[in-house]
């Protein structure tokens, strides 16, 4: 849980610093709403791995991340250098789960839902597509936005419409948490179990209202 709380932080900070160069730690302990000494902790933590650069009471992101057009707003997670055929078969991927949800549903997947869904059919059909691991689980490494028409760039993905469909079906009756925790228990990777361990932490802290 103390990883899992740092990251976050982490985060809010990297963020932070990202929309607000030259920044303080006062400054940032009243943006993020994080004390003092924890935003001290994570900055020179940062500042020594070189994420961060500090001069004199002030902290910038390094230029090896703003030369990589990190603040340049695109749906592909931290501005990954994708090619452009993979980014199309995932375009595809979501236009064929979402045709298929829509059919049953009558409306489209939530991100946490499509995600999910992606990383499932794509480890079932060995699609080989690329998939990372974040916040919440495994996910594709392009953000999925339901107010985008994604275009079916690539009809040849799926050779079993039967077996794709019984995916796609199951998954519309599961809530964001339940697809979530289903792809927690869908394996024995370390990452699955690592994932498996905040959520039985998660829920520890829950009913024992602790924090």
């Amino acid at each position: 849980m103390i990883l899992i709380m740092s990251l976050n932080n982490i985060t809010k900070i990297i963020l932070d610093i990202s929309t607000n160069p030259n920044s303080t730690i006062d400054q940032l302990s009243k943006r993020t709403e994080l004390s003092k000494p924890i935003v001290k902790r994570i900055v020179d933590s940062l500042t020594k791995d070189s994420i961060l650069i500090k001069k004199d009471y002030y902290y910038n992101l390094s230029s090896v991340l703003t030369n990589n057009a990190i603040l340049e707003k695109t749906d592909v997670f931290f501005n990954l250098n994708l090619p452009k055929d993979t980014k199309n078969k995932i375009y595809s991927l979501f236009n064929l789960i979402e045709k298929d949800w829509i059919k049953i549903t009558g409306k489209k997947p939530s991100k946490v839902q499509m995600q999910k869904t992606f990383v499932e059919v794509n480890n079932d059909f060995n699609l080989n597509l690329p998939t990372g691991w974040y916040k919440f689980g495994e996910i594709a490494p392009i953000s999925y936005n339901y107010d985008v028409n994604y275009n079916p760039f690539s009809i040849d993905l799926i050779n079993d419409f039967k077996k794709f469909i019984r995916i796609v079906s199951s998954n519309t009756f599961l809530t964001p948490k339940k697809i979530k925790e289903k792809q927690y228990n869908s394996g024995k990777t370390n990452f699955h179990k690592l994932y498996q361990l905040k959520e039985d932490i998660l829920r520890y802290i829950q009913e024992n209202n602790i924090l």
